[in-house]
């Protein structure tokens, strides 16, 4: 009957270990005053409020903080966002089989990341080209790339890229 009410439930060592705000739809485990949608606190990081547009679920710790996405060894971990047109509209995808990283964007793989035979890293933006020996790759329709500034405005005129063989440079 839309009644607000208010439920809570204790732990040894926690009097709101699960509670719901019946008032503001809202439920949180272990805090009080739930930020969002879902709030979940392991320790206060003294945090008052949140972005709005970004507050279904709120994780909150005083130290490091963070989501662990566990699947198997040959599986995939994935974090997907989708909209009443594309379920799939972008994703970053960690493929656990062949250790690489996609991220895709408006449906289709932008970036991978992943090592070699040798266990080197290498990066490829809009390209796919394992054959290659680049460590990055980046490819385009149009004549800029990549494109490299630099706000130095100091007198010594710095580079905004440099490049080095064996530590010594041979261009910038």
């Amino acid at each position: 009957d839309s009644v607000d009410v208010d439920f809570r439930v204790e732990s040894n060592g926690n009097a709101n270990m699960l509670f719901v705000d019946g008032g503001n739809n809202r439920v949180a485990i272990g805090e009080t005053a739930p930020l969002g949608t879902l709030h979940v606190r392991s320790s206060d990081a003294s945090i008052t409020s949140v972005n709005a547009n970004s507050d279904d679920l709120i994780l909150e710790n005083n130290g490091n903080c963070g989501i662990t996405i566990a699947s198997s060894t040959t599986g995939e971990g994935m974090i997907c966002f989708s909209d009443s047109g594309d379920t799939n509209i972008g994703r970053i995808q960690y493929q656990h089989d062949n250790n690489q990283m996609n991220f895709r964007t408006n449906d289709s793989e932008r970036m991978r990341i992943l090592q070699d035979g040798s266990n080197n890293g290498r990066i490829y933006i809009n390209a796919d080209d394992p054959s290659s020996n680049s460590y990055l790759t980046v490819s385009g329709n149009n004549n800029t790339h990549v494109m490299i500034t630099t706000n130095d405005t100091s007198t010594s005129g710095g580079a905004a890229m440099r490049f080095k063989v064996n530590s010594s440079t041979v261009g910038q």
